[in-house]
This record gives C-alpha cells, sequence and structure tokens, in this order.
C-alpha cells in the first residue's frame, strides 16, 4: 500500500532518496522551490485543495509525495553490515502503538545517529503518513527491520556480540552507572504495559532513567531520546 506523505522536511529529505517516490503533488508557489529537485519524476502542480485531500488536511506546505509501501531493511543485510562496524547502537522497539511516539523515536535516532532499528511485525504501529511527518526526514536515514520474533533476534544479536540493556522505569541500574560496551542493543517497550516479561528476561541490564522532578516517567518517546543521547555519547569519548 502507497504513503502519502506531506511537509518541507520529509519530502526534501525523501527527493534525495528518489527510488522510492510514485509521484509528487506540488502547487504553483513552491514549484520554483523543488522543480531543479524532480528531474525525470513524475509530478503535477495542483490546487491547496487536492494537497489538503491527499494529506488528510494535515499541514503540507505545499507539497505531498505519494511513496512506494515501506520497503524494510532485511536483518540478515543488517546484520552483515554491523559485523564490520566496531561501535554499534541497534534500537529495539517492543510494541510502541502511537505512531507519533513512533515517529518521535526514528527522528531522536537519526538525530544521535543511531541508524539501526528494530521492531516487531504484530502490535506494533505500522510505518504512515504520520510517522513520516513527525519524523521529519529521519526515515531517510535509518535502516528499520520488522521481525516475526523479537526474543530471536536479541538472542542472533547476542551471537553477533551485542550486550542487550531493557528501559524500564523499574530497573535496576542507574543508565549513568553503566560502563556501555561497544555493541549496545537497547530495548524500550510499549507505552502502557512496558517491555514484554520474556523479552524483559533476555536483557542483560534493565536500566532507568533517574528523575528528580515531580512527574514518576517519561513517555517512551522522550525516554528513548535521553538515553539515545547519553549512550552515543558515551561511545564517541
Amino acid at each position: 500500500m502507497s504513503i502519502y506523505i506531506y511537509g518541507k522536511k520529509a519530502c526534501e529529505e525523501a527527493l534525495r532518496n528518489e527510488s522510492q517516490i510514485l509521484e509528487v503533488f506540488l502547487n504553483q508557489r513552491v514549484l520554483k522551490l523543488y522543480e531543479s529537485k524532480l528531474g525525470h519524476l513524475k509530478y503535477q502542480v495542483v490546487e491547496d485543495k487536492i494537497l489538503d485531500s491527499l494529506s488528510e488536511n494535515h499541514v503540507h506546505q505545499g507539497i505531498v509525495i505519494k511513496l512506494k509501501e515501506y520497503n524494510f531493511y532485511p536483518l540478515t543485510k543488517l546484520r552483515d553490515e554491523l559485523k564490520d562496524e566496531s561501535t554499534s547502537i541497534v534500537l529495539i522497539l517492543d510494541g510502541i502503538l502511537d505512531p507519533y511516539n513512533l515517529g518521535a523515536i526514528f527522528r531522536s535516532a537519526a538525530a544521535f545517529n543511531v541508524r539501526s532499528i528494530i521492531l516487531r511485525a504484530d502490535r506494533q504501529a505500522p510505518i504512515t503518513n504520520v510517522v513520516y511527518k513527525v519524523s521529519a526526514g529521519a526515515m531517510e536515514h535509518l535502516k528499520i527491520c520488522q521481525v516475526k520474533n523479537i526474543n530471536q533476534t536479541i538472542d542472533i544479536l547476542k551471537e553477533d556480540g551485542f550486550w542487550v540493556f531493557a528501559s524500564s522505569d523499574h530497573g535496576a541500574t542507574s543508565m549513568y552507572e553503566i560502563d556501555y560496551p561497544n555493541k549496545v542493543a537497547l530495548i524500550v517497550g510499549n507505552e502502557g504495559k512496558g517491555i514484554a516479561h520474556l523479552t524483559m528476561r533476555k536483557a542483560d541490564f534493565s536500566i532507568k532513567i533517574p528523575l528528580n522532578g515531580p512527574l514518576p516517567c517519561l513517555n517512551v518517546a522522550s525516554a528513548t531520546s535521553v538515553l539515545l543521547s547519553y549512550i552515543s555519547h558515551f561511545l564517541s569519548h
């Protein structure tokens, strides 16, 4: 099923990797901004009411792009590439259901140069136009794998030398007290239930973000951003 993405950031990043583009729709006002980037791509100059319809009345900023169905990255290919990296972070998403959270997580991952993401095939928000919009162009920089069995995938990553860290409000160890290894697999869980029990048991460490304010926890997108910021900084120094 094709996806319609909209907004300047998401569309500009898509235009850098035009292999996924089926058609571009834009209004006359922004045509000059993108004309040199359209090349041989199929495009139409349309009225705003058409863009409103294609974007389901979201803020499209004058451009909508029709993409092919999202093409998930093969896990076997990702494994081969990770073997050649001396330092790696793999982000594992265990059942993120809110597309806004999913898009925000993708944006944070790209911001901290974490490009390898694994998510489950069931009980997981699909890749939609909302996810593209919220990710603000991050999708073009990520290698996102979809797997049927998260627990088996964790075992595979362990075989490849990764240490597994599960994020939880009730984690046993502060995120700041860990001497992170060069190969980190970080699991973050569902907005309400957190990480599944069997998946949590697969982790080598359960970690938490120490909070000193009046609120007891962060939402999953904010927590993931904090964790990736610290771990990526730790591994780069």
